[in-house]
């Protein structure tokens, strides 16, 4: 249950980024859901989604709609994918509630919200740890890593991104 949880907390994740940023009126260039080689490709909701050998990691590549407030903006999408593993958490245990998510139990269906959990927990908190990791399309930032880093992006880096220039 944790491992198809993972999958499924990906996807989610993502389409959190994903969310935040076009509620920011910010573009989406590419929804990534996966490590490797690219196995499929298709548009969900106009936006380009992508889907790799391993489900294990993704991203989402944003492209600023403005110069309003770019860094909050950038925050915010950061947040938005561990945020939106937080959520899941919190409806399933108001749902469900706190005494039976931590019971010991034979249902399978307790078993399987209980490992979403701890597999969207785990998710959560491993993105907010602060550390740099290398891609094929260099070096990335964890969720963490960028809500930290990106007050101090500059301007002209914003404008760049805006205007399509990388």
């Amino acid at each position: 249950f944790f491992l198809i949880s993972w999958v499924i907390l990906l996807i989610l994740h993502e389409f959190g980024h994903a969310l935040m940023a076009k509620m920011l009126g910010w573009q989406i260039l590419l929804v990534s859901i996966g490590h490797g080689v690219v196995r499929a490709r298709l548009a969900v909701f106009d936006t380009p989604v992508e889907f790799r050998t391993l489900p294990l990691s993704g991203f989402v590549l944003p492209r600023p709609g403005n110069l309003v407030a770019p860094r909050l903006k950038q925050f915010l999408i950061y947040a938005a994918g561990p945020g939106i593993e937080l959520v899941a958490v919190a409806i399933i245990v108001s749902l469900i509630g706190p005494d039976a998510m931590l019971r010991r139990s034979p249902e399978v269906w307790l078993i399987a919200a209980q490992s979403f959990c701890v597999a969207a927990l785990f998710g959560a908190i491993f993105n907010l740890i602060p550390f740099p990791h290398q891609t094929a399309e260099g070096t990335a930032w964890s969720d963490g890593l960028g809500m930290i880093r990106c007050w101090r992006i500059p301007d002209e880096e914003f404008r760049k991104r805006m205007e399509g220039v990388e």
